[in-house]
């Protein structure tokens, strides 16, 4: 796979400033496709699966908010701001989430920031049970 640009890297790094975790956040993931049209960018708070223990094996989103007002600071310009409330269907593989298109540092960009990990990335953090510990998976 291929690097992507700097800028990139430097977008996602501002975008994932203004997530705010409500209490220990998992790594924060980013799918990155770059095709014809503007840059396509899914940024998402990983989930955290339980190892050991009565619930082995179970997945747990992290908790956080995201600061609208300030992400909007991100963008140079905004085409569109949108928030999906909910899966769209067995084909939505992101889910609900805030949906921006605009323009950073001269370049079109449509972010996009699920309530969830999407399903298709693994957890990103264990949870150890009996050692009462978290584990940085990614």
């Amino acid at each position: 796979m291929v690097n992507p640009p700097e800028w990139l890297h430097q977008f996602a790094d501002e975008v994932a400033a203004h997530l705010v975790g409500v209490e220990s956040m998992a790594p924060i993931g980013c799918h990155i496709y770059q095709g014809a049209g503007p840059s396509e960018v899914t940024l998402f708070v990983s989930a955290t699966e339980v190892i050991g223990g009565i619930h082995d094996g179970r997945q747990r989103s992290s908790r956080f908010f995201l600061d609208l007002q300030a992400l909007s600071q991100v963008f140079d310009s905004i085409r569109s701001f949108a928030w999906q409330a909910q899966g769209l269907g067995a084909q939505d593989d992101v889910g609900p989430h805030v949906a921006i298109e605009g323009d950073y540092r001269g370049h079109a960009v449509w972010l996009r920031i699920p309530a969830t990990a999407p399903k298709a990335f693994p957890a990103g953090r264990h949870a150890h049970a009996h050692l009462a510990q978290w584990e940085e998976v990614w």
